[in-house]
């Protein structure tokens, strides 16, 4: 019986730290999941209020945040999400260059 419930705790005790990475992984790919849906949302007010949920600076999304295999920027940019772009874009960028960046692609080839 000793036996039985030493080897039951063993195995709470090493399943735990396990379980615990498994949650962290979670919270981060929810994270993540949720920061990209605000980028592509286009509201710097969403984005801004989501990226302070989860704890991150706005900096670390600018440098790190990938979504579909994208910078936050040029994810933001492929949906058309103007105004999350110039708050995520590396750098400074004005709106008129969003604007220069929306017409050349309007008026880009159709197939390229």
């Amino acid at each position: 019986m000793k036996l039985l419930l030493a080897s039951g705790l063993l195995t709470l005790s090493l399943a735990s730290p396990f379980n615990a990475d498994a949650n962290s992984a979670h919270y981060r790919e929810h994270a993540l999941i949720d920061i990209c849906q605000a980028v592509k949302s286009d509201s710097v007010m969403q984005l801004k209020r989501t990226i302070k949920g989860h704890h991150l600076s706005l900096q670390t999304v600018k440098d790190k945040l990938v979504c579909n295999q994208l910078s936050a920027f040029d994810f933001a940019v492929s949906v058309e999400a103007y105004h999350t772009a110039g708050l995520v874009a590396p750098g400074h960028v004005d709106i008129r260059d969003l604007t220069a960046l929306k017409n050349s692609k309007q008026s880009a080839p159709i197939g390229k």
